[in-house]
């Protein structure tokens, strides 16, 4: 028996031999199984040491039962083999450092390899220690690079596979630290083909009107001066593409005409219409069992909901919880966020069951942040989840005490753990309604949590909350605000496109508009031009939808931190609506817009100039900014030039010695003696 590639292998002897217990089968019934393709066979068999291999994964679930009875639950010993692995949360945090701007699905390679790193380093250490002592000499590094080598099914790194690249690596982490693995290419801006330069002539030939050129035309063009000016060839249209792309405002207007270049790139305003008005945790979900009354169709009814519970395991204490009236991914999301915020840890090892609100791909990308192993259950499998026991207990201990107690499962068999309907259904009057079911159910919790543990023996006099408080698993993350930001914060499943109108999001049914901002809190119209139709995934906290955080997205390295978007001012479209601040914020944004574009105006002329193919060189005129008047245009373009730091003068720098200074001097005029 053995794990390869993710598949626990099974042989056909394992599972007929009868000298260390019952067979799990007859040979007979597993090559009928086989033969009616009810059973995966890996491998025929036949000569000395090569016998029946079988996929355990395809064994009906009678024939596991058995064998998880003779040999234990192969699952199980693959996750306490992983749980040797640990990852080093400092070195995830370091990575995932949004400033640091490292692509996710690298931050996550370089976390597995630091963390391995850190051990391997460790393990070096004691051996070094360990041969100091007994006088031995040098590092067995055979032994490390074994070690090595089993962590990296567990962990995924991606270290050499030789011992002396290894080392090489291990020395280089011991003295540089996290850094060391960051590759050097990252963020390195040398290895761009198209130059500042180059995009300046890509820029003047794109807004060319006396030829117009085409995306190929200008490529020839500027491969045709690339030897001259000492650039690199550009090899396909792609690369002006992507550069005409991310620099769409500079010709924009050449293209679809001022005006509509105007809607399109100019910051807009949005209004609104005239109107007057947060060790192993396991959790699941169950109803509570309490009525409450409620109302349908005018009538008093009796009613139940549910409950999403997180369990700390050890101590048996009920950390955090969500009310709803059904079991779905938000509901798991704000236990969990309301256990973890409570307990000020993150759990080591997170246990759920299967249902659809912790097993899509979203979640299970989630809860891979949020505890060093998450796992579900067993399906149909109760009694492998402890919270089912617990649940259990709880009810029948302390629900059970409230004469509007709904009884426990159907399968119970005492009659003290079923509801006396008759009598519900004559008091429906004087049930609690919801808010005071839910105080109960809360006050209910406090007296588990604060009521002795039940394995006194090991604790006497100690509550599950004593249990609980006394000390916690020491390779538990700490909650910290990149922690938080981290485990909680919600990645968008498509991409969004930035507009002039800023970035129009959906959460939960409302639609929310943000943009991004400069430190005076005033938008960045800079930024816009710079990303205006780009489209990003954004990451926000459900509970504070007061920011969200833009991302580009590459598949071959993950998401990219690019920028923070804060809500847009909304405006009244109707004066009499609007206020004080609605008037002075429209007046002094109608003012930027209009500087803004006089400023990108003049920036495009003067490359327009710089490569000949402004109208005004070829007898044309070109078209004045739209929306700005030509007494506007004048101050706005003076102000600007006069803000421009001047050139510095050129210095004269004179010789060192006398010689050569009265030499100097000789040559010099009188006028020039009396500026001396």
């Amino acid at each position: 028996m053995y794990w390869e590639n993710g598949i626990f292998i099974v042989d056909l002897n394992d599972l007929t031999r009868t000298d260390d217990g019952p067979a799990i089968m007859s040979k007979e019934n597993c090559r009928q199984l086989i033969s009616r393709g009810k059973i995966l066979r890996l491998r025929r068999g036949g000569g000395l040491d090569s016998g029946v291999l079988i996929d355990y994964a395809s064994l009906p679930d009678r024939f596991k039962v058995k064998f998880i009875a003779k040999y234990g639950d192969p699952e199980l010993r693959k996750i306490q083999e992983k749980m040797e692995y640990r990852i080093d949360h400092k070195a995830r945090e370091w990575y995932f450092d949004d400033s640091r701007g490292i692509p996710s699905g690298l931050a996550e390679r370089y976390t597995a390899n630091a963390s391995v790193l850190r051990m391997l380093s460790g393990k070096k250490m004691r051996m070094a220690a360990s041969r100091a002592t007994s006088g031995g000499g040098g590092i067995a590094w055979d032994a490390i690079l074994e070690e090595s080598e089993r962590l990296r099914e567990i962990s995924g790194h991606t270290l050499p596979r030789s011992a002396a690249r290894l080392a090489e690596w291990i020395r280089r982490f011991d003295a540089e630290g996290y850094g060391c693995l960051v590759s050097r290419k990252l963020g390195n801006t040398n290895s761009r083909t198209i130059t500042d330069d180059m995009g300046r002539m890509i820029i003047a030939l794109k807004r060319s009107k006396n030829p117009v050129y085409s995306v190929e035309m200008i490529r020839k063009a500027v491969n045709a001066a690339a030897q001259e000016r000492g650039w690199k060839q550009i090899k396909s249209k792609a690369s002006i593409m992507n550069y005409l792309n991310e620099n769409v405002a500079l010709w924009m207007d050449t293209e679809v005409g001022a005006t509509k270049a105007k809607m399109l790139l100019n910051r807009m305003h949005s209004t609104i219409l005239p109107t007057m008005p947060n060790a192993r945790w396991e959790g699941d979900g169950t109803k509570v069992n309490l009525y409450y009354r409620t109302y349908v169709d005018g009538k008093e009814k009796m009613a139940t909901f549910w409950v999403y519970e997180f369990i700390d395991v050890a101590s048996e204490v009920m950390l955090g919880r969500c009310f709803s009236q059904g079991e779905d991914f938000d509901t798991f999301y704000n236990a969990f966020r309301s256990a973890v915020e409570k307990a000020g840890v993150f759990p080591y090892e997170l246990v759920n069951d299967n249902q659809s609100s912790a097993t899509t791909k979203q979640a299970q990308e989630w809860l891979s942040r949020c505890a060093q192993v998450a796992r579900t259950t067993a399906p149909h499998n109760g009694p492998s989840k402890t919270i089912e026991s617990i649940f259990g207990r709880f009810q029948g201990e302390v629900l059970a005490r409230h004469w509007n107690f709904t009884g426990q499962n159907i399968t119970a068999k005492r009659d003290s753990s079923r509801a006396d309907i008759d009598f519900i259904l004559q008091n429906i009057a004087g049930l609690p309604n919801y808010q005071e079911c839910v105080a109960m159910y809360e006050a209910d919790v406090q007296a588990w949590n604060t009521s002795l543990h039940p394995d006194q023996a090991r604790y006497p006099g100690m509550t599950r909350m004593d249990v609980y408080q006394r000390e916690s698993c020491p390779d538990c993350a700490a909650v910290t605000d990149a922690s938080r930001a981290d485990a909680f914060w919600i990645m968008s499943r498509d991409a969004v496109a930035y507009t002039n109108s800023g970035l129009k999001v959906t959460i939960k049914g409302q639609t929310f508009l943000f943009e991004v901002q400069g430190a005076d809190g005033y938008p960045d119209l800079d930024w816009l031009d710079s990303h205006n139709g780009g489209r990003f995934f954004y990451r926000y906290d459900p509970q504070d939808i007061s920011r969200v955080k833009l991302y580009s997205f590459e598949p071959k390295t993950g998401y990219t931190y690019v920028a923070t978007a804060l809500p847009k001012e909304r405006i009244h479209r109707d004066i009499w609506s609007q206020t004080k601040e609605d008037g002075g914020f429209i007046r002094e944004m109608e003012e930027r817009v209009k500087e803004h574009a006089v400023q990108r105006h003049l920036k495009v002329k003067d490359i327009e100039r710089e490569f000949g193919v402004a109208p005004e060189q070829h007898g044309l005129r070109s078209p004045l900014v739209v929306g700005v008047t030509r007494t506007e245009y004048d101050r706005m373009a003076a102000r600007q030039e006069a803000e421009k730091e001047p050139e510095p003068a050129p210095e004269e720098v004179y010789p060192s010695t006398v010689g050569q200074v009265r030499k100097r001097v000789s040559g010099l005029d009188a006028e020039a003696l009396r500026n001396l």
